[in-house]
């Protein structure tokens, strides 16, 4: 996960240098993880989301988390799609299972963890 952070970290620094007095109450962003065809570990940046209106999973578990514990500052919160009957992590909540007609097999869920600096 390190990688992930440090890879939105580092757009958002250039977004921010690129975009000279951009403000942004929400910055998320989209990040893909994984093997491609031979095997070759890959990572990056997909996309930022810094629009208004709709909430991903992540954000709505994590404000679920804040109503829940007040005494939290920080969470850590993801949502990942798994293209196979992989496992599911036991404190994971799945919103979706079900075959995608180009994808196959799909699971998608959302978790919230403990957040610590890395």
């Amino acid at each position: 996960m390190p990688l992930a952070i440090d890879q939105a970290r580092a757009y958002h620094s250039a977004a921010i240098t690129s975009f000279r007095g951009m403000f942004a109450s929400r910055c998320n962003y989209d990040i893909a993880q994984g093997v491609d065809n031979t095997r070759q570990w890959r990572s990056g940046v997909l996309e930022q989301s810094w629009r208004m209106g709709g909430a991903s999973a992540a954000e709505v578990a994590a404000l679920e988390a804040f109503r829940a514990d007040e005494s939290l500052d920080v969470v850590r919160a993801s949502t990942t799609e798994v293209y196979a009957t992989d496992s599911v992590p036991a404190d994971a909540v799945v919103y979706f299972r079900g075959v995608d007609d180009h994808a196959g097999a799909l699971t998608k869920y959302v978790r919230v963890e403990p957040y610590a600096n890395p």
